[in-house]
């Protein structure tokens, strides 16, 4: 099949470039022989023609399990979403409760197996925004994090205690002052606004 509306999220196997996972509108999309052919899988099951993949990650243990933080793709409407796992390399996928059906806008994982998924809402609405963690089989909103669209999250690949994130306006909301760029040395407890100088 032809991709036909094709979201933001893409992961290329490292070792095998072959296997390709592309995010699409209401599906995700897997090629193992380089994107001659396409299938389509059961994750269409989870993602309506609403929601989309904005991103994937490969888990830091097992090579075969896979990532997919889903967002809702119809910008009319309130954001919601959900975080996707597949232990088959992108053949099979599991809905991975994220809570409340956050929006996941952003994903990301520490070496010790820590899972930060940046969440939106358009301004106003009772939706989340911030920052979730899963660690441990448990999600739990970070406290201390930006009380803002978080758009992107990222983790030191040599330390585990610094974390990053940048935080967008949420749509529909004035200037807070919340929006910028944040560092955790604690791994999300706190959060600094680094913003100054950039």
């Amino acid at each position: 099949p032809v991709l036909e509306d094709p979201g933001a999220g893409i992961w290329v196997k490292p070792d095998d470039s072959n296997i390709v996972l592309v995010g699409e509108i209401g599906a995700i999309r897997r090629t193992a022989d380089g994107g001659t052919t396409w299938t389509e899988n059961d994750a269409a099951a989870f993602l309506s023609h609403d929601y989309s993949v904005t991103e994937f990650i490969q888990d830091v243990d097992d090579s075969n399990t896979i990532y997919a933080a889903v967002v809702n793709g119809e910008t009319n409407n309130s954001k919601t979403g959900m975080v996707l796992v597949s232990h088959d390399l992108g053949v099979t996928w599991e809905d991975m409760d994220l809570l409340d059906g956050s929006s996941a806008q952003t994903i990301t994982q520490a070496s010790n197996g820590d899972i930060y998924v940046g969440v939106g809402a358009e301004g106003g609405s009772s939706y989340k925004k911030g920052i979730y963690k899963y660690s441990e089989g448990t999600w739990e909103q970070l406290a201390g994090a930006p009380d803002e669209e978080v758009v992107k999250v990222l983790v030191d690949p040599d330390n585990d205690d610094v974390v990053y994130a940048v935080a967008s306006i949420a749509y529909g909301n004035n200037d807070t002052g919340n929006f910028g760029f944040y560092k955790s040395t604690d791994s999300g407890s706190t959060w600094t606004k680094i913003t100054d100088g950039l």
